[in-house]
Parts: C-alpha cells; structure tokens; sequence
C-alpha cells in the first residue's frame, strides 16, 4: 500500500491485498483507490476490480464488474423518467378554473 499523501487533491491507484493460499492456488485480490483531500479533511473510496489467480500453469486476471455505476444510471433514468411524466400530466391539465369561479364571475 502506498503511503497516503497530504498534500490536497485527486489520486487514483491500484493495491494489492494480501495473496491467499487455496487449493494449490494464490488468490490475490486488487483494488481500486480514489482519494480526494482538502484542508479540513478527506474521502477515500475503494473499490475491488479483480482478483488474480496465480496456478502452476500461468497467471489468470479476473474482473470484478462495477455496478455502482449501473445502479446510478437505472437511478437517474427513473428520475429523469419521473419528472418527464409530471411535466406531462401538468402540461394536459392546463390551466384550470374551478366552476364555482365561473358562476360568481357571471
């Protein structure tokens, strides 16, 4: 792992956990780390995005799919969906007037 910097900003990296042993195999899990400092403070978000399996044979890489990233997708479609349907409904209204209204008009 690398050593955390003070200085304030973005940094994005990778790390490596540490390896498991597993049926004749090394299982090492890799991450994803954004880190973003200010002054008073700072947020640090990992993600896993593999994991590597080393075998006898050879070394194999397998992702980890993001689905943060579809969760927020399918979130802001269903807003955007929800807001367009209320603008829809509003603009076939129109404006109305009551009929008591239109009677003490007369």
């Amino acid at each position: 792992m690398q050593p955390f910097s003070q200085k304030a900003g973005w940094r994005s990296y990778e790390t490596r956990g540490q390896p498991i042993q597993a049926q004749g195999q090394e299982i090492t899990p890799i991450e994803r780390v954004a880190q973003f400092r200010w002054p008073g403070g700072a947020m640090i978000w990992h993600r896993p995005v593999a994991v590597e399996v080393r075998r006898p044979g050879g070394i194999a890489r397998l992702p980890i799919p993001n689905t943060t990233r579809r969760i927020i997708a399918l979130y802001l479609v269903g807003l955007a969906l929800g807001v367009l349907a209320l603008s829809l409904m509003q603009r076939r209204s129109g404006p109305q007037v009551s009929k008591r209204r239109r009677r003490r008009s007369r």
